[in-house]
């Protein structure tokens, strides 16, 4: 009589380079109060800040941000139009305020500006004597 052998059990191996783990996650948007990376002054027109992550102006105080021009020897501030650029950049509508003299193009923006983060509505602290990019 013939005994058939029983079958033999077969590992199938994976190809080469494959991964057995799934793709790291990416990392967690930060959190905490936004922070400025740049600002753009357009003489006499407005002034446009660019800050590490997504911000959001929904109320924003247009009039708290004060920008020194020593080239036209005027203070401007904020009025009233303020326009998200792109999520992380605010461009703030200049007007003028009174006559100033310096060196530097110069930006202050105070406290409770209305800037905070898109991703935890932690506020932005603003700033004194920001050198503005012309």
């Amino acid at each position: 009589m013939l005994t058939i052998p029983p079958p033999i059990f077969r590992r199938h191996h994976k190809a080469k380079g494959a991964s057995v783990d799934s793709p790291a996650p990416p990392p967690p948007p930060p959190v905490g109060p936004p922070i400025l990376l740049s600002g753009l002054y357009s003489d006499s027109e407005w002034v446009r800040l660019t800050f590490d992550r997504a911000v959001n102006i929904d109320a924003i105080e247009a009039y708290y941000f004060d920008v020194f021009d020593p080239h036209n020897g005027i203070l401007f501030e904020g009025n009233s139009g303020a326009t998200l650029i792109a999520p992380e950049t605010v461009e703030i509508i200049l007007e003028i305020i009174a006559p100033w003299s310096g060196s530097q193009t110069l930006l202050n923006a105070a406290a409770g500006n209305g800037i905070v983060s898109a991703i935890d509505a932690s506020p932005w602290a603003g700033v004194s004597g920001f050198v503005l990019e012309e």
